[in-house]
């Protein structure tokens, strides 16, 4: 078994010193539907090139909700979702909007096996960072 570095102890909060896997989504689009996951399949909520219209978009869905299922079943990992402000006009990032969409569409609670929208939050999650 590998030594984990100090140095990397150290950037690594206590909650998540048991990780040792890495779950990684990465953004093709921008999702634009705030909290309305009903409307997440149609390509008007979404900001798109043009030769992502016509049922890409489903794919998009189906990687977040993957990326979703593997990190819930494996309370070792850190579900990332990667991607940055690709749209000069977006107010957000492909990997934020991907977390916002995994929310409001609570995949983590559907991928657990829940069937309704889950009490507790999904911890292991979070965003690249794009400077």
């Amino acid at each position: 078994m590998t030594k984990v570095p100090d140095s990397l102890k150290a950037t690594l909060d206590s909650p998540h010193a048991n990780l040792k896997h890495l779950v990684m989504v990465p953004g093709h689009a921008i999702w634009l539907g705030g909290r309305d996951a009903s409307r997440a399949t149609l390509d008007s909520d979404w900001i798109l090139e043009p030769t992502q219209h016509g049922g890409q978009i489903k794919t998009y869905i189906k990687h977040i909700t993957k990326g979703a299922e593997v990190a819930v079943q494996d309370e070792h990992s850190l579900l990332v979702f990667s991607g940055g402000q690709t749209r000069e006009h977006a107010e957000t990032t492909e990997a934020g909007s991907y977390a916002a969409l995994a929310r409001a569409g609570d995949v983590y609670g559907l991928a657990g096996g829940g069937a309704k929208a889950s009490a507790v939050p999904f911890e292991r999650v979070t965003t690249e960072v794009c400077l």
